[in-house]
């Protein structure tokens, strides 16, 4: 039964280099892994992490769940293709090996099994298959077509800000259009001269015998499905489809818990598969600003290309990250490229969460810029009765994250040891600071001592009765501060607290959605006219809410906020001191 065609060869070079090329990419990521990752992996490769990783594999490699999450037509395209291609091989490789009866078949004649044995043939299942076949076919022609009116109409798809591809994309993507519409030809033309096909592409061939003898067009389009096959794969690594493979491999790799930061970032930035999803929820591509979003940032850092303004002008607000199906930790890229690779680990620490009698408090930099916060936390404090101490109310200490984030490791490593040094003398029984950006510095790196943001140690003093708060009959509106909604995860318990004493008036992009400020450290690349744009925007965007007040949980966001707002900004601590009640 072994049969052959040079028609196959442009797909078996495709083939053979792509495998080879991932293969050999991933065994160099994993050489360069540290020990402890590689026994991670030997250690966890045969548990159900791996089953695990593998439901999550089809879930968004295949399906494209997170995809779908945000917006269901882009869901269905992307799913269309994916999941589609890939019941497109597995039940064509049930044809063939059910027609082979037993006998084992070269790839090519599973891949081109409608020219290798052509017409009718009836075994077991083939009526089933054979329909299976044509609708699998007929899922992705629809998502092509979707494909193609979302270049010109990407309005209505829900796009706000279509993606500029690469010329790599480009020729890619061209190649990957022409592969289905090919196949559908190609079959159909051998369906007319030997019969045979499903509704698709027996119907589609009974049509072209009526037409004329498509005999002298069968053979060149074979042709041309197995160049645009072999030019997709060929091309593949050198574009975004390598998201395909690698996106597997980099899901494998988080559930396995491999923790070195230059193995996850290199595969994420592999991974990326530049949907652009990331460009409608970028203030700085709303405001036409600079081009640094994940989608182009990582091509270029793909291709050794990328550029100072990918490090220093991207905010680093978190977006893009909250927002991505692939999961790609943009800003840990970003701090590879300014040269630090230390990875800050986000989300609320796990210390035992109970009231501390004696605390010590850290401002900030930023905190110092805000002294009626600093005011209001000593009134909220005192008539809780919490013994507290300023830590940086006499001395000027850093946590040292707006160095780290500028790339300068080493002295943001001083400048936290001298903080960390400071509060240890303090002897507290928790820390609270006021700024969000030193919160994610400074949870989980104090063995002993919880370290909460101000907004949450508020909570909890109401909570525990330790307060009372008055109910008045202003409204506000509550901006998310990015390091402490996004980052930290610490989104909702803020409203919780404002709900008490106002009227809350919240925007549509609140929460893990809210705007950035656009006075990010991070983004030392943007000039003052750029900062004010972005500030201008998310001001605009909060009054015209209405509210009485703007409130805020970090003083960079109240000063930058307040400079351009029309409404009067408060710091979350400001409205819960003027809602206090005196106790007899």
């Amino acid at each position: 039964m072994y049969k052959f065609d040079p028609f196959a060869i442009p797909f078996l070079i495709g083939f053979a280099f792509v495998i080879g090329w991932v293969i050999v990419r991933m065994i160099q990521i994993f050489i360069g892994m540290p020990k402890k990752d590689k026994k991670r992996v030997f250690v966890n490769i045969f548990t159900f992490k791996t089953v695990r990783g593998i439901g999550e594999i089809i879930s968004e490699v295949l399906i494209h769940h997170r995809i779908w999450r945000e917006n269901k037509l882009l869901g269905f395209m992307h799913m269309s293709f994916a999941l589609g291609w890939f019941l497109l091989i597995v039940t064509g490789w049930i044809e063939s090996s059910l027609r082979a009866n037993g006998e084992t078949l070269p790839i090519w004649q599973h891949i081109f099994y409608k020219y290798f044995f052509p017409g009718e043939h009836v075994f077991r299942l083939s009526d089933v298959i054979k329909q299976l076949m044509d609708l699998w076919l007929a899922v992705i022609l629809l998502g092509q077509l979707i494909a193609v009116l979302k270049r010109f109409f990407y309005r209505r798809a829900g796009i706000k800000i279509r993606t500029r591809h690469s010329r790599m994309n480009r020729i890619a993507l061209t190649a990957l259009w022409f592969i289905f519409p090919l196949r559908l030809l190609a079959e159909s033309c051998t369906a007319s001269l030997y019969g045979g096909g499903g509704f698709l592409t027996g119907s589609l061939g009974q049509l072209i015998a009526w037409i004329g003898d498509a005999s002298f067009i069968t053979y060149p389009m074979w042709w041309a499905y197995s160049i645009a096959l072999g030019v997709f794969f060929c091309v593949l690594p050198f574009s975004r489809y390598l998201h395909i493979p690698v996106e597997a491999f980099l899901i494998l790799a988080r559930r396995w818990r491999v923790s070195d930061i230059t193995t996850i970032n290199r595969l994420e930035t592999m991974a990326c598969s530049a949907c652009g999803m990331c460009l409608s929820d970028c203030p700085l591509a709303r405001n036409n600003i600079a081009g640094v979003q994940p989608v182009y940032f990582i091509e270029r850092l793909r291709d050794g290309k990328a550029t100072t303004d990918d490090a220093w002008k991207c905010l680093q607000c978190g977006r893009c990250q909250q927002i991505c199906p692939v999961r790609v930790h943009a800003n840990n890229l970003r701090q590879e490229l300014k040269g630090s690779t230390d990875r800050v680990e986000f989300g609320l620490d796990t210390h035992k969460r109970v009231l501390a009698k004696r605390v010590t408090l850290f401002s900030g930099c930023m905190g110092k810029l805000t002294p009626r916060t600093k005011a209001a936390m000593e009134k909220i404090l005192n008539a809780a009765g919490v013994e507290q101490t300023w830590i940086d109310e006499e001395r000027d200490l850093c946590c040292g994250r707006p160095l780290r984030f500028n790339g300068n490791q080493n002295t943001a490593n001083q400048k936290f040891n001298e903080l960390h040094d400071a509060i240890l003398e303090t002897r507290p029984d928790a820390i609270v600071t006021t700024c969000p950006i030193c919160f994610n510095m400074m949870k989980n790196r104090f063995e002993t001592i919880p370290v909460y943001h101000h907004t949450d140690y508020i909570r909890m003093l109401i909570e525990a009765k330790r307060i009372d708060l008055e109910r008045s009959e202003e409204t506000l509106t509550y901006h998310d501060p990015c390091e402490l909604s996004r980052q930290a995860e610490y989104a909702r318990q803020p409203l919780k607290v404002l709900n008490r004493v106002g009227t809350m008036l919240q925007p549509e992009e609140t929460g893990e959605k809210t705007r950035c400020c656009g006075g990010a450290v991070a983004a030392i690349g943007l000039n003052n006219s750029e900062r004010k744009t972005l500030a201008q925007e998310t001001a605009d965007y909060l009054s015209n809410r209405n509210a009485d007040k703007i409130v805020t949980a970090c003083p960079l966001c109240k000063k930058t906020i307040a400079q351009r707002s029309k409404r009067p900004v408060a710091d979350f601590a400001e409205i819960v001191a003027d809602a206090l009640v005196e106790r007899e």
